[in-house]
């Protein structure tokens, strides 16, 4: 089943590490359509760039809102600008529609901190119904 590799990004990241994401993206992508949702103008698949705003959790969902809107694919697999994602993250084929799948095995590294932290889910590692994931998203966006 095909899907739709979604990438948001506030553009806040240093631009060499960003970079280095998406490269890490493209090498694995297995020629999967890519759709940007940024907010500053990049050359990254298909780029809506959606202008500067207050990195907060309801602009990330407005931003992924809108890439939803901007897809046709019964499935996205979500990408950020600051995950480096195993190739394996990228092979994985859902069997049926209505299904989110989490990648689990999320290790983050806060600036703060001086080691890596386990996560236990991350909705920036998931392949997800589109349809159900943009009526949650809808939902707690309020429309």
């Amino acid at each position: 089943m095909k899907y739709t590799i979604i990438y948001y990004s506030s553009n806040r990241e240093k631009p060499e590490f960003e970079k280095t994401i998406q490269e890490n993206i493209l090498k694995n992508s297995n020629g999967q359509s890519i759709i940007s949702v940024t907010q500053k103008p990049m050359n990254f698949g298909k780029n809506i760039c959606v202008g500067e705003h207050a990195n907060c959790y309801y602009n990330e969902f407005r931003q992924i809102q809108i890439a939803l809107q901007n897809t046709k694919t019964p499935y996205v697999l979500v990408t950020e600008s600051d995950f480096l994602y195993p190739p394996d993250y990228f092979s994985f084929a859902p069997k049926e529609i209505g299904k989110c799948y989490r990648y689990d095995g999320v290790w983050v590294l806060y600036d703060n901190k001086e080691e890596f932290i386990l996560k236990a889910r991350s909705d920036g590692a998931q392949l997800i119904d589109r349809e159900l994931w943009l009526s949650i998203i809808n939902n707690w966006l309020g429309e």
